[in-house]
């Protein structure tokens, strides 16, 4: 499969898929597609919550690249852990950090440009919801949610 390069703001998205597509069948776990978030008790700050992103898991390693709640591109690094499966649910802890690569706005959370990251994920068969806590300033809690597909989806 040919893949190419389109525009500036699609390009590390376009490269992840193509990367992971480009991989040995039963090499990666899963590809989970970023839709959307929700600040919960941002109140009126201009959150972007129309956030498309795309992450690769290979075990318990995920990376991706995803616009962010500032509508700049960002890349993410993080791992998770299994905490109970019953099904076609499974409930994880995750950790990790995103590079935020343009930070243009003041006074939201102080470690600058690299966030670390945490939370539970839930998954139901190809949905899935994130929950993180907030900086506590400006927001409460981020819901994230998507889909994601297992290597055997391909």
């Amino acid at each position: 499969m040919a893949c190419s390069m389109a525009g500036k703001p699609t390009a590390a998205i376009i490269a992840i898929i193509c990367a992971s597509l480009a991989t040995e069948a039963g090499a990666q776990d899963r590809v989970s597609l970023l839709v959307g978030s929700d600040h919960i008790g941002a109140g009126d700050l201009p959150y972007n919550e129309i956030n498309p992103g795309v992450f690769v898991t290979w075990q318990d390693l995920t990376v991706g690249a995803f616009e962010n709640s500032y509508s700049n591109p960002s890349l993410y690094a993080g791992t998770e852990w299994t905490l109970a499966k019953h099904d076609s649910l499974t409930i994880a802890a995750f950790a990790g950090a995103s590079l935020y690569v343009t930070y243009d706005r003041d006074g939201d959370w102080s470690g600058g440009r690299i966030m670390p990251t945490g939370g539970l994920r839930a998954t139901y068969g190809n949905a899935f919801i994130q929950v993180s806590p907030g900086d506590m300033r400006n927001f409460d809690a981020l819901v994230s949610f998507g889909l994601t597909f297992g290597s055997d989806s391909f």
